[in-house]
């Protein structure tokens, strides 16, 4: 176990993924989870071996992702005894962090060689941080306020931030600034580099996906406008598909649709109606697990 600033850094094993179902959405099995147990978000491990969950007795628990065989709890972590307000997963799977601290983190990235990770303090500016040393390396200014969401390209070579002034910043590995992107209305809450690194895509209130050059920042491309907020999104490595989550404009905690998005500006495709996702992640053959809760249980669902 490693600690910088507010985040536990927990090493994971991981393995192979279960098959994906023919289907656009499919259940591809359930977990059970104790009566005594409150899941309050999940992330499953980059090759969908492992799912690990944030529990409201401040307590991590790592299951096995349910495939030809049931899954099972392979460990339960106290980290400090603290709320976990966020949780990642480096890109090969190696490191977990999770921020504890009375929700005082909203956002947490690690470099795909894990020899740094950003943090977003809530409603001050992100910092970067050496996983070595546990120094900070930098401090990653704002016009005003913090950051809603942090991505480490997938070669490990730039940063970018998605703030609540709304500008979108990318950054070396030093911290240092590179682009600024300043002429987006509104915020976005969520950023995400395609596979490639080519291309960074974000959402938010806007209610639009946008893709920006990945080096320059640049926009290349905006996609059709949607009547939802968009809240989260994951991008697909097989084909280089976008999948969105979204919530309707009365309230954060009404789910839109969740919907797939090629990015050559076509209009996206319906994956699920109103389903209140909490979880799930990208994982490295492709394909996109997520999780829902049902019936005293995690429901585990592939998306092509």
């Amino acid at each position: 176990m490693r600690r910088v600033l507010g985040v536990v850094l927990l090493s994971s094993a991981l393995g192979r993924a279960p098959q994906l179902a023919a289907a656009e959405m499919a259940e591809i099995g359930r977990i059970a989870v104790p009566a005594d147990v409150k899941v309050r978000f999940l992330l499953v491990s980059p090759d969908g071996e492992q799912l690990t969950a944030a529990c409201a007795d401040r307590k991590l628990r790592v299951w096995s992702v349910p495939s030809a065989r049931p899954s099972r709890l392979l460990r339960t972590l106290d980290v400090d005894g603290a709320p976990i307000s966020a949780l990642a997963y480096s890109h090969d799977g190696t490191w977990i962090g999770a921020s504890t601290g009375n929700g005082s983190l909203g956002a947490i990235a690690i470099s795909p060689d894990g020899s740094r990770i950003a943090v977003a303090p809530v409603s001050t500016p992100p910092e970067l941080w050496d996983v070595a040393s546990a120094k900070r390396r930098a401090i990653l200014t704002t016009s005003f306020g913090g950051s809603n969401a942090l991505d480490f390209s997938p070669d490990g070579t730039r940063l970018a931030s998605a703030d609540e002034d709304t500008s979108i910043r990318l950054y070396d590995t030093e911290g240092v600034l590179r682009a600024t992107v300043e002429d987006l209305p509104l915020e976005s809450f969520a950023l995400t580099f395609t596979p490639d690194g080519k291309q960074l895509v974000l959402g938010g209130a806007d209610k639009r996906v946008t893709l920006l050059d990945g080096a320059t920042g640049k926009v290349v491309r905006q996609l059709p406008k949607q009547p939802d907020a968009i809240a989260w999104l994951a991008a697909r490595r097989a084909d280089g598909t976008v999948v969105s989550g979204s919530f309707k404009d009365e309230s954060m905690d009404l789910p839109g649709p969740t919907l797939a998005w090629t990015l050559d500006g076509a209009p996206p495709r319906e994956v699920a109606a109103k389903e209140r996702f909490n979880g799930g992640g990208p994982l490295k053959d492709g394909r996109l697990l997520l999780t829902t809760m049902a019936e005293g249980a995690i429901v585990v669902w592939a998306v092509r």
